[in-house]
């Protein structure tokens, strides 16, 4: 009789060991099927996009080139909420090009409206010309701030007879008072002297004007 108490007991003590293990065990594949379905669901929604980045903030005009481009830019994953048909999914296309926005700002996703081509504003000139001339001051240039890939408009402003304009000539170099070209990078040195591309038969305008006035530059852009 003692004897089959104490399997009683014994087989009591192993069903409840039994059911604790099983319901582990239970737990354990509920956790686990709840971990990978909510995996899948986080995957599943998964919107990023690769995309050009900036690697750090890029100036107006600041010419890409095959040396600096790998340090403006980056491709990473973004969330497709950041992307619009114009994003750039690749550096393909960018070296040549010029940063027309005032400026790209760093980590910010880059598309193709930030940019403009130095051949893109050359070619819709018929018969292009180059003319170089400088200024009289710095004050007489946007305060010396004019940078290659710039459009400007010349004044000659003169006493003796009425202002002349030359409308939207395009800046091919910038030089400071020594005669030095200026990286666009270099925002602090003032541009006093300048190579600029017009339409043929301007050119005279031009020398007639720095001739005879006081020229005078502004920024289109």
């Amino acid at each position: 009789m003692l004897i089959q108490r104490k399997f009683r007991r014994v087989e009591i003590e192993m069903k409840g060991k039994i059911k604790t293990i099983s319901l582990a065990i239970c737990f354990a594949l509920i956790a686990f099927v709840a971990l990978v379905y909510i995996n899948s669901r986080v995957v599943g929604n998964d919107d990023s996009v690769e995309t050009v980045v900036a690697v750090k903030n890029i100036a107006h005009n600041t010419e890409i080139t095959k040396q600096n481009i790998n340090d403006y830019f980056r491709v990473e994953k973004v969330s497709s909420s950041l992307v619009t048909d114009k994003t750039l999914k690749s550096l393909d296309g960018l070296v040549g090009k010029y940063v027309s926005a005032d400026v790209i700002y760093e980590n910010a996703p880059v598309n193709s409206q930030m940019f403009s081509s130095k051949k893109d504003v050359i070619e819709s000139f018929k018969n292009p010309v180059r003319l170089s001339f400088n200024v009289g001051s710095f004050s007489d240039a946007v305060c010396g701030r004019i940078r290659s890939g710039d459009i400007i408009d010349i004044y000659g402003v003169s006493t003796s007879k009425s202002q002349d304009i030359l409308k939207n000539a395009y800046v091919e170099n910038v030089y400071d008072s020594s005669g030095s070209k200026i990286d666009n990078s270099d925002l602090t040195t003032s541009a006093t002297a300048f190579t600029v591309v017009i339409e043929s038969g301007d050119e005279n305008k031009l020398l007639e004007m720095i001739k005879n006035s006081k020229v005078v530059i502004t920024k289109v852009k």
